[in-house]
């Protein structure tokens, strides 16, 4: 009940949610990589991607660069339609470092790893897929190295 962290009333009881903090310069700073600061980062160059991809998709739509979109069949023009959507959420999601945004983005993931093998006709290449699949262990590697910097500390 000694302990100089906690506060304690006039009887050695505790108070509840009371805590002392550290003198200044006392908290050690972290050694090594700070495996936290590495997933923020990856995280947002990670939106960064999935934004541009997303409008690609918006140009694909609107028929900037040409008019192919009218052209496409209508299975094509559907997902064209849904990952335009659903890639622009999971890039807002990542930039904000949400606790939704990483499970969106996977969600994401797995219907672009899955589009290739579904739907071979749609023309949905397979270089993509790893692609996407490469950023998604990318991104549970850091996430199970920030959890172990977490639990070190």
């Amino acid at each position: 009940m000694n302990d100089p962290q906690i506060d304690t009333r006039d009887d050695g009881a505790p108070h509840a949610g009371r805590f002392r903090d550290a003198p200044i310069g006392a908290a050690k700073p972290p050694r090594g990589v700070r495996w936290l600061l590495v997933l923020v980062i990856f995280m947002r160059l990670t939106a960064v991607v999935w934004l541009a991809r997303g409008l690609h998709n918006w140009v694909l739509i609107l028929g900037v660069m040409d008019d192919s979109f009218t052209d496409m069949r209508l299975s094509r023009q559907a997902v064209v339609i849904a990952m335009a959507a659903m890639d622009l959420i999971a890039a807002v999601g990542l930039w904000l470092v949400g606790s939704w945004g990483p499970a969106v983005w996977l969600l994401v993931l797995i219907g672009e790893a899955a589009l290739p093998f579904l739907f071979p006709d749609l023309g949905v290449t397979v270089g993509d897929t790893l692609m996407a699949l490469s950023f998604g262990l990318i991104y549970l590697f850091l996430l199970w190295k920030t959890y172990q910097d977490e639990a070190a500390a």
